[in-house]
């Protein structure tokens, strides 16, 4: 499995911030990340996922962050899971 599960995207606000996150906590760039948007408003739906090239990556990531206060909002820990996302939605796969 090479895709986790992120909760409380609403306080990432955008994915490319959350990348960057990763690749600066963990020195691993993540593939791709996109968080779940409600169709009709576009707000966020509060969660995410983050797609990684091998699962080395992925399990790696979560070890380092799960459970961990977030830099911008350490009141707030970071929430992943593994993730199984098979929606129709485009990841957005921008490098920063």
């Amino acid at each position: 499995m090479t895709q986790l599960w992120v909760g409380r995207t609403d306080l990432w606000e955008e994915e490319d911030k959350l990348m960057r996150t990763i690749r600066d906590l963990c020195n691993i760039q993540p593939k791709s990340v996109w968080f779940c948007r409600n169709k009709n408003t576009n707000q966020l739906e509060g969660y995410g996922f983050v797609d990684f090239e091998t699962q080395q990556d992925a399990a790696d990531v979560m070890r380092l962050l799960k459970d961990t206060p977030m830099p911008h909002s350490p009141q707030n820990k970071f929430k992943l899971n593994w993730g199984t996302a098979n929606v129709g939605t485009t990841p957005s796969t921008a490098q920063t």
